[in-house]
C-alpha cells in the first residue's frame, strides 16, 4: 500500500471514469499537484465540470456512482481544509489503497 499518486495513475482514473460520469451531465479533469508537479504525496484532486447538456447535471447521482466505483462512501470535505472553494461539493474518499481522491463538483 502507498499514499502517493502519480501522473500516470491520475490519468488511468480518469481515463477510466470519463465515459461513465458523463449521463450524469459532466466531465472530469484532473488537477493539483499530480497534474502540475507529475504526483502528490497527499491526494488525487479530480474536478467534475458541468456539462451544458439538455438532460441537465445530476450531482447526487455522481456522487452516488463514484461512491460505488470506488468503493468507499467517502465523506464531505469540510470548508477548513478548502476555505476559498466555491465547488457545490466536495467530497473526499479514502480508497482500500489508502490513497485519498478528493472530487470537487460544480
Amino acid at each position: 500500500m502507498h499514499n502517493m499518486w502519480t501522473l500516470d495513475e491520475g490519468v488511468a482514473v480518469v481515463r477510466d471514469i470519463q465515459e461513465a460520469v458523463r449521463p450524469f451531465g459532466y466531465h472530469v479533469a484532473l488537477g493539483g499537484g499530480v497534474l502540475n508537479l507529475g504526483k502528490s504525496d497527499k491526494d488525487l484532486d479530480l474536478y467534475f465540470l458541468a456539462m451544458d447538456v439538455e438532460q441537465g447535471n445530476d450531482p447526487h447521482a455522481l456522487l452516488a456512482f463514484l461512491q460505488d466505483h470506488f468503493g468507499t462512501e467517502g465523506e464531505s470535505i469540510t470548508k477548513a481544509e478548502y476555505p476559498d472553494s466555491r465547488y457545490a461539493f466536495k467530497w473526499k474518499f479514502i480508497l482500500s489503497t489508502e490513497q485519498r481522491i478528493d472530487v470537487f463538483i460544480s
